[in-house]
Order: structure tokens, then sequence, then C-alpha cells
């Protein structure tokens, strides 16, 4: 299962097997809950999350709202939020946080995981973001 943080630590992204029916946070400690038995016949998967501070429950990836996202990456004194991919081509920015936040995940992503890791997001339908609070 392919977790990283993003954002220098501010959130984290967890990228959760198919048929997560259930996801609880315990501490540092993020539980997932299978509807389905995985290829080893687990039910239940674990993810540890960095140990500094707690988090909190964002959404997944695709039911994120602007507002969600917001609260995570900051809009630039132009109006736009930051292209975290490094794209010369996309020099202002993005218009909306979400499309920011996409930016985000995919670039620390390629930073971080390996390409298997990266295809595995794409797209974000099984993408987990948790916030620290």
């Amino acid at each position: 299962m392919v977790h990283f943080p993003i954002l220098s630590g501010r959130a984290y992204v967890v990228v959760a097997p198919e048929h997560t029916a259930d996801v609880v946070i315990s501490g540092s400690a993020l539980l997932l809950t299978l509807a389905q038995p995985d290829n080893e016949g687990k039910t239940e998967k674990v993810v540890r999350l960095p140990p500094f501070g707690k988090w909190k429950f964002l959404g997944w990836f695709e039911t994120l709202r602007e507002e969600d996202a917001s609260a995570l990456v900051f809009r630039s004194r132009k109006g736009y939020f930051p292209d975290y991919t490094g794209d010369v081509g996309n020099r202002s920015g993005f218009a909306t946080a979400l499309e920011s936040l996409a930016s985000a995940v995919k670039a620390d992503a390629a930073r971080q995981a390996s390409m298997d890791a990266m295809q595995s997001l794409l797209p974000f339908a099984r993408c987990i973001v948790l916030k620290r609070s």
C-alpha cells in the first residue's frame, strides 16, 4: 500500500486498497477495513502515520471540496494557487485549490515513491487525504 507525506508534512496521502469500506484514525495509525479479503485473506490494513502531531481525516480525494483543499494550499498574492509539479508551462498557478492540491500529490508521489506507485494514484479515486491538526 502506497502512502507518503505531502506539502512538507502538512498532509498525508494513502492510496487505499480496493474495496476499502471504512477508515479510522487511532493514535498514529490509520486503520482500513476492507469489504472483501485481499490476496492474503486479510480484511484489515494498518498504516503507521508519522508520529508528530495528530491527524484528521480530510476525505477521499474525489470527494474533497474547495474549502477542504484551501486549508492545505495557500493562494498567492496574485490570486492563484501554486503548481507544485514545477510545470514551466503553468507559471501563474491554478485557479482552484483542488487543482493545486492534485499537483502537490503528484509532485510528492514522484519525489518519494516509485513510478509504479505514481501510476496507482491515477485517477485519485482511492486516495485518502489526511491533515495534520
